[in-house]
């Protein structure tokens, strides 16, 4: 009975083969899990919406490139199949093991082995050849093939299987991620406070706040940090005047508000989309906070 440790190549070759596909594998779906979670939730929070997701979808999904990655998957599976030997033979790392390119060249590739095969026999009965020479190189010659042809057909048929088994994952993940990037903040998908203007300029907005409750309310308002949309760089407090800063409305009474920001080129890079919010406070406590989005353009020439 041969012993199992002969086929240790095999053995070797297949785990190998098997981890790097588990490896591949883990690693697109856990790509695919994650960002499939944080858009679900984006969408849940009205950050983006259904719509988006599929224009998104459409745009950046290829279905065709997956369609073919798969068939030159199973194409080279195959292809890796056709290059083993028909023969038993001894795997050593000569030219006879690389891929061939056609037909042709593996039928002189088997025809090779052929005449391999047939000089080992002619030598083996020889009559000073023991009968325990003969089956111990006969032996050899059977390991070494299965050795060789177990490990080759392994990692052929791992790769096929991480090729088609994750080619949808790493098609998906890029959509995925464009679709988190147009993302809004939390909060802006109702009424927010639009300013746009030039790098450099006074940027101008006006607002109703209304006093909803029964009894006059004193209301201070004000804005502190703002920051870029796409989380680049950090939070900062623009030059930005609101007017009046506090007034007293009456009970279910309306009142202006003029808000006022400069465009420091320091701080403010042009065409660029920034976010914050105005708070609104009121004696009693509480405190509404209205989203406000800047959108800067090219100063002027």
């Amino acid at each position: 009975m041969p012993d199992t440790r002969q086929f240790a190549p095999a053995d070797a070759a297949s785990s190998a083969a098997f981890t790097q596909y588990l490896m591949r594998s883990a690693l697109d779906t856990a790509q695919f899990t994650q960002r499939h979670q944080q858009l679900v939730s984006a969408v849940a929070r009205r950050q983006v919406t259904p719509n988006q997701v599929e224009r998104a979808f459409a745009v950046a999904a290829d279905w065709s490139a997956i369609a073919t990655e798969v068939s030159a998957a199973i194409s080279t599976f195959a292809h890796a199949l056709s290059q083993l030997a028909l023969l038993p033979h001894q795997c050593t790392a000569d030219p006879s093991d690389t891929i061939v390119a056609n037909a042709h060249q593996v039928a002189v590739r088997h025809d090779s082995q052929v005449e391999e095969l047939t000089t080992l026999l002619v030598s083996l009965a020889q009559p000073d050849v023991t009968a325990g020479a003969r089956r111990r190189a006969l032996t050899r010659l059977t390991v070494s093939s299965a050795n060789h042809t177990l490990g080759t057909t392994a990692t052929a048929w791992f790769g096929m299987l991480e090729s088609v088994s994750s080619a949808s994952l790493r098609m998906l993940n890029p959509s995925l991620l464009a679709v988190l990037r147009a993302t809004q903040p939390i909060g802006y998908d109702g009424e927010v406070i639009e300013i746009k203007g030039l790098i450099a300029t006074n940027a101008t907005t006006q607002l109703e706040i209304e006093n909803t409750l029964e009894r006059p309310a004193s209301l201070r308002c004000s804005c502190q940090e703002i920051r870029r949309a796409d989380g680049i760089g950090p939070a900062f407090t623009p030059a930005i005047t609101v007017t009046p800063t506090h007034q007293l409305l009456d009970a279910r009474a309306e009142g202006n508000i003029a808000i006022s920001l400069w465009l420091d080129s320091a701080q403010f890079d042009a065409q660029t989309t920034y976010v914050g919010a105005l708070s609104v406070e009121s004696d009693g406590g509480t405190t509404l906070k209205i989203p406000l989005r800047v959108t800067t353009v090219l100063a002027s020439s």
